[in-house]
């Protein structure tokens, strides 16, 4: 695996489980403190922090071009950004 494919997964499994553990947190199964973003937007950060993230990566890896990995790295970093700053 390269070394720019690494941190890129890593956003998009920090992204999954904050989702995991907001949808949990929602049907009333708290795992431990969550961020209240984590609890809000657990759809998003399924959606565009673990879907887009990955599939982002699989079409940046396709492309093999180095500009393709600034999509995935974008939708990692907003879904986690989101998550960390808040209820918005």
């Amino acid at each position: 695996m390269s070394a720019v494919r690494l941190p890129i997964l890593l956003l998009a499994m920090a992204s999954l489980l904050l989702a995991l553990g907001g949808g949990l947190a929602r049907l009333g199964l708290p795992l431990g403190p969550l961020p209240a973003g984590a609890v809000l937007l657990h759809g998003p950060l399924l959606l565009v922090g673990f879907l887009g993230t990955l599939i982002g990566l699989e079409r940046a890896v396709g492309l093999g071009r180095p500009w393709g990995y600034a999509a995935p790295v974008l939708a990692g970093a907003s879904a986690l950004g989101a998550a960390l700053v808040g209820d918005t």
